[in-house]
């Protein structure tokens, strides 16, 4: 990690979604090393320390001058010549003189210092596609940022430690100066925007790594011919009748914000036993929209706590569940513990019977 600072100067400013963030060093947040009283006069640049104090300025500027887009700055000083050079990573866009806009940096923040470039092309691909689930909207003061969708794939990426299948997903922040046209290429807004919709999303900015991740865009494709998947699409007909009573639902769209969970006191044994569901499939009834799923299908999850600190987790796989339902003791004895999973609800009952022992393993059922 010394070479981190060998070459390069100990401030990097990054700018996501309208915000300036100052990273010193090698990624540790922290604030400028000198005051910055926002008052810059003209002239000439002479050390690091100075570069590195108008690096959160020069950002914003450049973002709010609205010319092109820019995601960040560093500088760095060449240990034998000592000259300074400011980079910006910005985005490439046709019709714009980078070479002429240096002047005018220099201009209002003084010289002394070389200003590179580092230009990043629109993307080929989609940064991400999926069915928006959910739009949030919610206009900001200067009116710039006017909502918010929740974007998740319908295709796995891979299949994480544990097993279950990942899908990407983010909230995609949208602001006047997003593209937004059908497949066709014809204009829409922001308040065409529907639940449902298939939408491939392109952006060459940071993306936050929580999950949904957290992203601004450039461009939004709307896919107007995507048919949403049913649930009858993927069940027999028995099958599908069983689960559903033959409602019409929409589904199988992988589950992100959504969670079932149920706690059952087993004083016999002195335990207690969280039953939870937090990743799978849920269905939707069509006429009710993504505002409440009304089933899941997934491995149902357990924590078993108990006596002499006991802490036991397992899983029981492809189970259905509804909302609002519980987890049931059919019977039990010293050894073994007979438990159904029943929910309850418009739908009617989803059944499901399993057999643990007292150590909370899995046994064949009969």
């Amino acid at each position: 990690m010394a070479s981190c600072a060998l070459f390069f100067s100990m401030v990097l400013w990054v700018s996501f979604v309208g915000v300036v963030v100052g990273f010193s060093g090698c990624g540790v947040v922290s604030d400028p090393p000198y005051e910055d009283d926002g008052s810059y006069e003209a002239g000439v640049v002479s050390n690091e320390d100075e570069l590195n104090v108008l690096q959160g300025p020069i950002l914003e500027f450049v973002n709010e001058d609205g010319v092109f887009g820019v995601h960040g700055c560093y500088s760095n000083v060449n240990k034998e010549t000592g000259r300074l050079t400011l980079y910006l990573e910005a985005n490439e866009e046709t019709g714009v003189d980078y070479e002429a806009y240096k002047e005018k940096i220099w201009e209002n923040f003084g010289g002394g210092y070389d200003i590179v470039f580092e230009l990043i092309p629109f993307p080929e691909e989609a940064t991400i596609s999926g069915v928006i689930r959910d739009v949030f909207v919610e206009e900001s003061r200067d009116g710039k940022y006017v909502g918010t969708i929740l974007v998740v794939s319908q295709e796995s990426s891979f299949v994480a430690g544990d097993g279950e299948p990942y899908y990407d997903a983010s909230q995609i922040s949208v602001n006047e100066d997003v593209e937004i046209v059908d497949s066709q290429g014809r204009e829409l807004g922001f308040d065409d925007l529907e639940e449902g919709m298939f939408v491939d999303s392109f952006y060459r900015g940071l993306t936050l790594t929580v999950y949904p991740g957290l992203q601004g865009t450039e461009m939004l494709v709307v896919h107007e011919d995507y048919d949403l998947p049913r649930a009858g699409e993927t069940f027999s007909e028995e099958a599908f009748e069983s689960l559903f009573d033959g409602e019409n639902l929409l589904g199988p769209f992988p589950m992100v914000m959504e969670t079932w969970s149920s706690e059952v006191e087993i004083p016999e044994w002195d335990m207690e036993v969280t039953w939870y569901m937090d990743s799978g499939m849920a269905y939707y009834d069509e006429a009710g929209g993504f505002d409440e799923p009304v089933l899941y299908i997934g491995n149902l999850k357990y924590t078993a706590m108990g006596p002499h600190d006991l802490y036991v987790t397992g899983k029981v796989e492809n189970v259905v569940v509804r909302p609002g339902g519980s987890v049931e003791i059919l019977e039990m004895d010293d050894e073994f513990l007979w438990v159904r999973f029943e929910v309850v609800g418009e739908y009617g009952a989803s059944v499901d019977e399993r057999k643990f022992n007292r150590e909370w393993k899995l046994t064949p059922g009969p």
